[in-house]
């Protein structure tokens, strides 16, 4: 999958990122050696106790298919409404929610559902 490449790259880059989905994963306790966490809503919300102990060891949380969240969206899933849960459990760790399809409707709901108050938006993104 394209969050599988994603964390590929990063990690050719030497930025030290693990992808937490469906097709890939790594065990609790290689958490720790990561600084960017990038995932799926069914895979954070069920870890938040693991990730509670590695806490000062995460530097960003990144979900994918952010626009999920909205009941808007042509991709709508519910477990995405939960991951307000980040901001409240991690409020120090920067959360990058990535879409490509969100209407400003959808970026609002997005907003509201993972509870960020502060957002930069870059709408002309492309990976060398």
């Amino acid at each position: 999958s394209l969050m599988n490449d994603q964390c590929k790259y990063l990690n050719m880059k030497n930025i030290k990122a693990v992808c937490l989905n469906s097709e890939a994963s790594v065990g609790v306790s290689q958490y720790s050696n990561y600084k960017i966490i990038y995932t799926t809503p069914e895979f954070i919300v069920s870890r938040i106790p693991a990730f509670m102990l590695i806490k000062d060891k995460i530097g960003l949380f990144a979900i994918d298919e952010a626009h999920c969240v909205s009941q808007w969206s042509h991709d709508f899933r519910p477990s995405y409404q939960k991951l307000g849960i980040l901001k409240t459990q991690f409020p120090d760790i920067p959360l990058l929610a990535v879409t490509a399809t969100a209407t400003p409707r959808v970026l609002e709901e997005m907003y509201e559902y993972l509870n960020i108050t502060e957002a930069k938006k870059n709408f002309d993104y492309t990976i060398e």
